[in-house]
C-alpha cells in the first residue's frame, strides 16, 4: 500500500513539473522591449526537424526576387507558447526587404544563409540532434496574460526584423 502511494506521489510530481516547465518556457525566454508606447516581445527559439510541417524550397534567384522573404509551417504542439485561437499549424515568415542596394543584397544574403540552414534541417541533411536557433518577433499576434505568461492570438509569427534585415538577437537594438 505504501509503495502504491509513493508511486502516485511520484506521478503527481512528474505532472506538476511538466506543467511548470511548459509555463516557464515563455517566462524564461520571452524578452520584452519597450519602444515609445509599445512593448515588443522577442523569443529565442531552437528549430529542430521535429518542428517542421512544411517548407517551400526556392532557388537563390527566386529568393532575391522575393526580397529574401520565405515562410514555413511548424507544429503548434511543438511551440512553447499556447495559441488557442489557432486550429492548425503556425506559420513563421521572414519579411521581405529591398534588394536593389548593396546593403539590401547583403541583408538578403544573410537571410539566405539562415534559409539554407533551415532547409537543410527540414530535408534531414543535418543530424537529428541539430537545432537552428532563431529569434522570433511575437508582435502583433501576442497577448501578455500575466507576468511571464503569454498567448498567441493568431497562427502567424515573424522573424525579428528591421528595415529588411533579420535581427538574430533579443533585447534592445544595437
Amino acid at each position: 500500500m505504501r509503495e502504491a502511494n509513493l508511486g502516485v506521489v511520484r506521478w503527481v510530481l512528474l505532472v506538476v513539473c511538466a506543467v511548470f516547465a511548459k509555463q516557464s518556457i515563455g517566462a524564461v525566454e520571452v524578452v520584452a522591449v519597450t519602444a515609445g508606447k509599445l512593448d515588443y516581445y522577442h523569443l529565442e527559439y531552437s528549430l529542430t526537424r521535429n518542428n517542421f510541417v512544411s517548407f517551400a524550397e526556392m532557388s537563390e534567384q527566386d529568393f532575391l526576387i522575393e526580397g529574401g522573404q520565405f515562410e514555413f509551417e511548424i507544429s503548434r504542439a511543438t511551440f512553447p507558447i499556447a495559441a488557442p485561437a489557432c486550429s492548425g499549424n503556425l506559420l513563421i515568415r521572414m519579411p521581405r526587404g529591398e534588394v536593389d542596394s548593396s546593403i539590401g543584397r547583403q541583408n538578403a544574403g544573410k537571410k539566405h544563409q539562415l534559409y539554407q540552414a533551415l532547409l537543410a534541417m527540414y530535408k534531414g541533411e543535418l543530424t537529428a540532434a541539430s537545432a537552428v536557433p532563431v529569434v522570433l518577433e511575437l508582435n502583433p499576434y501576442v497577448e501578455r496574460l500575466s507576468r511571464g505568461r503569454y498567448e498567441l492570438t493568431a497562427c502567424n509569427l515573424f522573424f525579428r526584423h528591421l528595415d529588411g534585415r533579420y535581427i538574430p538577437y533579443t533585447g534592445r537594438l544595437r
